[in-house]
């Protein structure tokens, strides 16, 4: 079905609504592709952006929700959690020079306990608080730690 808008949607309909497998796609090159339900992006898909980025992973009410990847067109990559659009639990921030964060998130923030590490060796374990906004880290390398506030 093509929209008034230029947007357009192929796939399985069930009362009038997108639903089961399909293809919705923007007149400005996003394209989303995968499950719907009751209208809405539902289950497991894959979103696109005309830039490269992509998202493939768990979707509810049109918003990135469970486990998922998403990649920007720079190289930089997540992967884990992901609520209403956000990175949260445990999950992998990969950078493209391999520098890597491997920790808990909220709000698409490092929160809590995690691990950045380089591909030179070197590696941080740090405690983030968001309630106080310190941070405490140990540094292998120099087998100390520090609080920063």
């Amino acid at each position: 079905m093509k929209y008034a808008n230029g947007n357009e949607y192929t796939g399985e309909w069930v009362a009038d609504k997108m639903a089961g497998q399909g293809i919705y796609t923007w007149q400005d090159g996003r394209k989303y592709e995968g499950e719907f339900k009751d209208g809405s992006f539902a289950g497991q898909g894959v979103y696109t952006w005309p830039d490269g980025r992509h998202y493939v992973g768990g979707f509810q009410n049109d918003r990135f929700s469970g486990h998922g990847v998403y990649t920007w067109s720079d190289g930089r990559r997540y992967e884990g959690g992901f609520q209403d659009d956000k990175f949260v639990g445990q999950g992998v921030y990969i950078w493209p020079d391999g520098q890597r964060y491997e920790g808990e998130f909220i709000n698409d923030e490092r929160s809590g306990k995690g691990i950045i590490s380089w591909s030179d060796g070197r590696r941080y374990e740090m405690m983030r608080s968001e309630s106080r906004g310190d941070c405490s880290y140990n540094v292998d390398l120099c087998n100390r730690t520090r609080v920063i506030k």
